[in-house]
């Protein structure tokens, strides 16, 4: 009997145990930490601190993560601030030779402070100067794309070559154009990139200060690429080795194993130099008359034993005389024949100092002797 009544009492008290912690829970106001969900942890009032700050050498861009109820970036690169949007969370950056540093910080509002900098991160750039160069003109074309009217959905991929660098000024002023390769959509576009600049006394000086160069015009070319609808026949292996991995067509190959043509760059061949192709891209063709007419826009390399070696840009016109419905044929095989074609050099830029984009004169401006090396 006195067992139950124990049980009885036991329980009571326990019950009288749990209300009395309930309510004394309740009365609390228990407050937790307003914790970021992004960034490293915050001081009170201040946003987080930014965090994986990281370097992509293949695309040149700085990313980090973004941080909670911030207005804004600041990207510190080399002693260079930039003031990036809310919603952008990398930004292409100009490298230089040797050790590049950068880091990141959140800006705030009325109600959050400024974060902190981010940790720096370090990054060592060891090319030569030449491709720094490269570089730096590749990510000065796309930045200002949309400045240029082709914002809409084009993304850059290279930069080709140029095509003209003119110091006196005509229509444009004092100017260059660059050869881009541009897609949108899944195809391929060849984008004519013109700036100008104020009192340049050299075309180095304008390549070196691209990054002051005020965008002037853009031109707009489809490139040529392969069309399974468009050909008569199944590709067979010949066929294959004469398109590049995106389709485009290698047609300045093509034309460097045909005989001869009128320019600068037959010169070249005729005293004894080996031409090879560094890059090119083809535009779109079009019947022209009974004809089928197309340009090989490209650069290339001129070598020979016992000389320096030479770097040039061109643009070659095509007319293929009695056009095939095999558009492969037309691209490619009927440039090694003379019969089949005819070609005009439009354009030459010779690129002295033996790089593809250090020193750039317009083979208007100089004779053929002087552009041609000697062959003494």
């Amino acid at each position: 009997m006195l067992r139950g009544k124990s049980k009885k009492i036991f329980a009571f008290l326990l019950a009288l145990a749990i209300l009395a912690s309930v309510l004394l829970l309740s009365s609390c106001k228990l407050k937790l930490p307003n914790l970021p969900t992004t960034g490293s942890e915050s001081e009170e009032g201040k946003l987080a601190t930014p965090k994986n700050v990281s370097f992509n050498d293949n695309t040149n861009e700085v990313s980090w993560q973004g941080v909670e109820n911030a207005t804004g970036y600041l990207l510190w690169v080399n002693g260079n601030t930039y003031e990036i949007g809310a919603v952008d969370l990398s930004k292409k950056i100009v490298l230089l030779e040797g050790i590049n540093e950068f880091k990141v910080k959140a800006i705030g509002d009325e109600e959050f402070a400024d974060s902190n900098w981010s940790q720096t991160v370090t990054y060592t750039m060891t090319v030569q100067a030449e491709e720094s160069l490269y570089n730096k003109v590749n990510i000065k074309v796309a930045e200002t794309a949309k400045d240029n009217g082709y914002d809409y959905g084009y993304e850059l991929i290279r930069v080709v070559g140029i095509s003209s660098a003119r110091l006196e000024a005509n229509r444009f002023g004092e100017n260059i154009c660059f050869e881009v390769v541009a897609q949108k959509s899944g195809k391929l576009y060849n984008l004519q990139v013109r700036y100008g600049w104020d009192d340049a006394e050299t075309v180095q000086e304008m390549i070196e200060n691209i990054d002051k160069a005020a965008p002037i015009k853009t031109y707009i070319n489809k490139v040529a690429t392969y069309n399974a609808k468009n050909a008569v026949t199944q590709l067979d292996k010949h066929d294959k080795n004469k398109l590049n991995e995106d389709g485009s067509y290698k047609s300045a190959e093509s034309l460097l194993k045909s005989g001869s043509y009128d320019g600068k760059m037959q010169e070249l061949k005729n005293h004894g130099y080996q031409i090879t192709v560094l890059d090119s891209v083809v535009r779109e063709g079009y019947e022209n008359g009974s004809e089928f007419a197309f340009n090989i826009v490209g650069t290339y390399k001129a070598t020979k034993a016992g000389a320096d070696d030479v770097y040039f840009s061109s643009i070659m016109r095509v007319d293929i005389l009695n056009p095939s419905r095999n558009e492969v044929a037309n691209y490619t095989t009927f440039l090694e024949y003379e019969q089949y074609r005819n070609v005009t050099e439009k354009k030459y830029v010779l690129h002295e100092k033996g790089t593809t984009l250090d020193y750039i004169l317009d083979w208007e401006q100089k004779s053929v002797e002087e552009q041609v090396p000697s062959t003494n």
